[in-house]
């Protein structure tokens, strides 16, 4: 049996490109006019471009493969949820059913066909409108009560017996604050359901796909709460980060980036109750988001890929990206941006 993770959507997302054979990088932001921009790797260089769409939160992207398409999620200026995607025909936008006020996450799930799910707050409770393999788009009220200042995280995972079949359904899992405490709403393959979980997150909480989740308390200190088979259980970890924003990726190891009180870009990694902290290059002032280890294609077999990529506004207002090389070296550069990267972490 293979256990399956989708990890939590952030606003990077890679796209295969079947006219250039090659793996992109994609990063969404909002530009300081408003807009909804992307900066983008296309093998060779970095591009960007403003996109339809007109957000007032920060962008979700989200990959679909059955269409090897983009989405990229967000609260539309209207008050709707709201979306924009690149298929082979170019990027067009929509709204969808639902009013979120905060906390927009996003994950796939491949059980009934292919799904995507978009979990948010509306009217003080958890939501989620998704998408089924007709295209057509569903709403409904789950169980739970988010405090609507903090944000979400969600993942999927399930268990396959072989390639083409699970062991049982996939399984939904969003985390957020409620009454202080952290807690999930998940999708057991039949019912939704809701319970408090060890710790109490000062922000949002952000979850990996191996059911660990990881948030800053009140105190400052970073924490891990995860499931080991029968309970959960928290640990606290080494890190200081500045404010309560998050960013995870899971390889061999479980890497968390952060601010640091430095104002460096941090990371915390490990396994377990092995953990060990770093200092990156770069100074962020907003985190956007992170792709995983590097991707094989059919453009790059053989050749060493390398590690991951976290995007953020810099503090000098720019679009950055620190990244590992093939050589295990971490890397700094300034990236295109048409638009201007809106500052701060709360849009209206």
């Amino acid at each position: 049996m293979t256990l399956t993770f989708f990890e939590t959507a952030t606003g990077a997302e890679n796209y295969y490109n079947p006219k250039t054979k090659r793996t992109e990088q994609h990063i969404f932001f909002v530009g300081a006019n408003g807009s909804l921009n992307q900066s983008w790797w296309d093998g060779r260089s970095w591009n960007s471009q403003v996109l339809p769409g007109s957000p007032a939160s920060w962008p979700i992207a989200l990959g679909w493969a059955p269409g090897n398409e983009l989405h990229v999620f967000f609260k539309d200026v209207s008050g709707a949820l709201a979306q924009s995607w690149q298929n082979a025909s170019g990027w067009s936008t929509q709204l969808l059913p639902g009013r979120p006020a905060r906390g927009i996450t996003a994950v796939n799930s491949d059980f009934y066909g292919p799904e995507m799910h978009v979990f948010y707050v509306q009217d003080n409770a958890l939501h989620q409108s998704w998408q089924r393999p007709d295209d057509s788009w569903l709403s409904q009220q789950l169980p739970g009560a988010p405090e609507v200042a903090l944000g979400l995280s969600a993942m999927s995972f399930g268990v396959m017996l072989n390639s083409t079949r699970f062991a049982h359904p996939p399984e939904q899992h969003v985390y957020y604050r409620q009454n202080g405490r952290l807690t999930q709403s998940w999708w057991d393959g039949s019912a939704w359901n809701t319970q408090p979980l060890p710790g109490n997150p000062a922000g949002a909480p952000v979850a990996l796909g191996s059911q660990q989740v990881f948030f800053v308390d009140a105190n400052g200190t970073l924490q891990r709460s995860s499931y080991d088979g029968s309970n959960w259980n928290t640990q606290a970890l080494p890190g200081s980060p500045l404010g309560f924003q998050l960013l995870a990726i899971e390889g061999s190891v479980a890497v968390i980036f952060y601010v640091g009180k430095s104002g460096r870009l941090e990371f915390t990694a490990g396994v377990g109750s092995n953990w060990s902290t770093a200092t990156l290059p770069g100074r962020p002032s907003l985190l956007l988001g992170v792709l995983p280890f590097g991707v094989i294609n059919s453009s790059n077999y053989g050749i060493p890929i390398d590690g991951p990529h976290v995007f953020f506004r810099g503090d000098d207002g720019s679009l950055q990206q620190t990244w590992q090389d093939v050589s295990g070296n971490w890397q700094n550069q300034t990236l295109p941006a048409a638009t201007a990267v809106r500052g701060g972490f709360d849009l209206p």
